[in-house]
C-alpha cells in the first residue's frame, strides 16, 4: 500500500434522475414539492400554522383579500384557503372586515398579532429563498424570475390542455 487514501464513492445517479431532470415540469414541481416540505415545517414550527396559512398571511400584509382574491394569487383551491382562513381567524391573526363581515365574499385583515406574527415569520422566509439562491451570482437572480415569470404565464395554457384533441 502507498499510504493514499482510497478514492472515494461516487454515487451514481439512476436512469430515472438522469431523464427526470431534463424535464422542466419535473424540476419545478421538485422544487416546489420539497420548498413546500421544509416551508411548512418552519412555519409550523415558529408559527404554529401551515404553509397555506402562511401563504394567507403573505397576501393579507399586502392588502385585505377575499378566499376567491386570495385564492387565484396563491394558485391553492378555494376551500383550502377556506380552512386557512378559519384556522387563522380561531388564533386572532386575521379578522374579517367590518364593511364585509355580513356579505357572501368577506374579505379579510390581519389583526395586530397577525402582523407580528407576519414580521416574525417573513425573517425566517427571507433566509430560506437567500438559501435557496446561494448557488446563484446577484446578477442571474432577475434573469431567474423572468424565466419563472413567463413560465407561470404559460400555465393557463397547460391546464387548458386536451390530449384527446391532438
Amino acid at each position: 500500500m502507498d499510504g493514499s487514501t482510497p478514492p472515494k464513492l461516487v454515487a451514481r445517479r439512476s436512469l430515472i434522475e438522469e431523464v427526470l431532470e431534463q424535464r422542466p415540469a419535473y424540476l419545478i414541481g421538485a422544487i416546489a414539492n420539497r420548498l413546500v416540505n421544509a416551508g411548512s415545517g418552519l412555519c409550523r414550527r415558529h408559527l404554529g400554522v401551515g404553509f397555506t396559512e402562511w401563504r394567507i398571511l403573505v397576501v393579507l400584509a399586502l392588502e385585505p383579500a377575499s378566499a376567491k382574491r386570495i385564492s387565484d394569487v396563491v394558485g391553492l383551491d378555494k376551500a383550502a384557503i377556506s380552512r386557512g382562513l378559519k384556522a387563522l381567524e380561531r388564533r386572532g391573526l386575521i379578522r374579517a372586515t367590518d364593511e364585509t363581515a355580513a356579505r357572501r365574499s368577506r374579505a379579510y385583515v390581519l389583526t395586530e398579532e397577525g402582523r407580528t406574527a407576519y414580521d416574525r415569520m417573513l425573517k425566517a422566509s427571507r433566509e430560506h429563498e437567500r438559501r435557496l439562491l446561494a448557488g446563484l451570482r446577484p446578477e442571474e437572480v432577475p434573469i431567474l424570475l423572468d424565466l419563472l415569470r413567463r413560465i407561470l404565464a404559460e400555465v393557463p395554457q397547460v391546464e387548458a390542455f386536451d390530449p384527446e384533441r391532438l
